[in-house]
């Protein structure tokens, strides 16, 4: 709660419960669907994002938004007040002292151009967060947004990081080449290995060309499962992204 006093003691039991190190370099990402989207536009934002920087984190990215495509006839009032309310949240994010990571989304050429522009502008900022989690199973859907992706990243005219979601083992490898090719690097960040751990009882194990393969296991236990998936998504990850450090690009910016 925004109100709840934040001690030592409760900043040590998020980091346990989340099992990383003091060390680690806690990121919030404010992805989710049109539902849980509608309830943060009408939260204490202030208040949360006061929270979460009492509890140590360090960046926010930007909230997902819903774009339609260029043959809605409403497209350009909708996706530009779609994007004001993204960059309202990215200066509430920065009043807040956290840094702010811009969520990039685009639903044609104009919406490019002005995004890339607007990167241009912004010369400190040096990191952008994309969600692919719409894409899933839509190989031609998922290569179109790359390349939009990419298009926008050479509008910026700098090198930039890219956090992204929604990007599973197999596709790790196509997508840090796809940045790399317009000067960009990349970190991901995923649930999956978890999530189909706990839920279905799959072992991540090592697969043909560093993608890695999902194998039913059960021998071991779903936490173990979870542990073991998570050191090889970390390894498969690792090498598509040739192992680029947050804590570096968020001291450059």
């Amino acid at each position: 709660r925004p109100d709840a006093a934040v001690t030592d003691e409760v900043r040590r039991q998020l980091r346990a419960d989340l099992r990383v190190t003091d060390a680690a370099i806690l990121i919030a990402a404010l992805h989710g669907n049109d539902h849980a989207l509608a309830r943060f536009w009408h939260c204490d934002r202030r208040g949360f994002l006061s929270l979460l920087r009492s509890l140590g984190f360090i960046a926010v990215t930007g909230p997902t938004f819903s774009v339609v495509s260029d043959t809605r006839q409403r497209l350009p009032f909708e996706n530009h007040l779609s994007l004001r309310q993204h960059h309202q949240v990215l200066q509430e994010i920065a009043d807040a002292g956290l840094v702010p990571i811009p969520n990039l989304y685009s639903a044609g050429t104009a919406s490019e151009t002005e995004l890339g522009a607007w990167l241009r502008a912004q010369p400190s900022m040096r990191m952008v967060s994309r969600d692919f989690s719409r894409t899933k199973g839509r190989g031609s859907d998922f290569r179109s947004q790359l390349s939009q992706l990419t298009r926008i990243l050479e509008l910026a005219g700098r090198p930039m990081h890219v956090l992204l979601l929604g990007i599973s083992c197999g596709k790790a490898q196509l997508t840090a080449s796809a940045l790399r090719s317009v000067g960009a690097s990349c970190s991901v960040i995923s649930g999956q290995p978890i999530i189909r751990a706990v839920v279905a009882g799959e072992h991540l194990m090592p697969g043909r060309g560093g993608r890695g393969r999902y194998v039913q296991n059960r021998s071991l236990g779903r936490s173990q499962l979870a542990a073991e998936n998570l050191r090889e998504a970390d390894r498969i990850f690792k090498r598509a992204c040739d192992g680029t450090s947050v804590s570096r690009r968020l001291a450059a910016g």
